[in-house]
């Protein structure tokens, strides 16, 4: 068996690009800092944000939870300790300069996590494919406990999009 993908070339190995869109992420979250109050109709969660654009995405959810609301004034102390402050007056600067809307930003950012979610499944079950110590129990249970990880990802975007997983 070759290793190579749909297009006919060589398979393309791991890249962040692939897994993480980064302009999403400073954009939503700048659009976030201009629009607090576009909080609530958000169609993310945090584990959609990587790196510092994750704590800062805790840091205003957090506030919310706490407080039902927030501005960059409420959440400046949290900023500032977490050295994030130029990360999110940046992130406000790019979003005046762009600005995307938050249903655009959360697809892009729902499609990268989805396709993390299916790299590490698909690394799970290789591990366990060419791990001659499992049993064929065990193989077998992380064989189902995959599946079930991508029929729950296709499910999730079935009921996102209203389209077929």
């Amino acid at each position: 068996m070759q290793n190579v993908g749909e297009s006919g070339g060589q398979r393309k190995l791991w890249r962040d690009d692939v897994f993480i869109d980064e302009e999403a992420e400073r954009l939503l979250v700048g659009q976030l800092l201009v629009h607090p109050d576009r909080f609530r109709e958000l169609p993310v969660a945090a584990t959609d944000f990587n790196s510092s654009r994750a704590t800062l995405f805790r840091i205003m959810r957090d506030h919310v939870c706490r407080h039902g609301a927030f501005d960059l004034v409420a959440i400046a102390p949290a900023l500032r300790a977490a050295g994030l402050t130029c990360l999110a007056l940046s992130c406000a600067e790019e979003w005046w300069d762009e600005p995307r809307g938050v249903r655009e930003l959360g697809r892009r950012l729902r499609a990268r996590r989805r396709r993390r979610v299916v790299d590490l499944v698909g690394e799970n079950l290789l591990y366990a494919a060419r791990d001659p110590a499992l049993g064929d129990d065990e193989f077998m249970d992380r064989v189902r406990d995959a599946t079930g990880t991508l029929l729950n990802v296709l499910e999730k975007v079935s009921a996102m999009t209203g389209l077929p997983g």
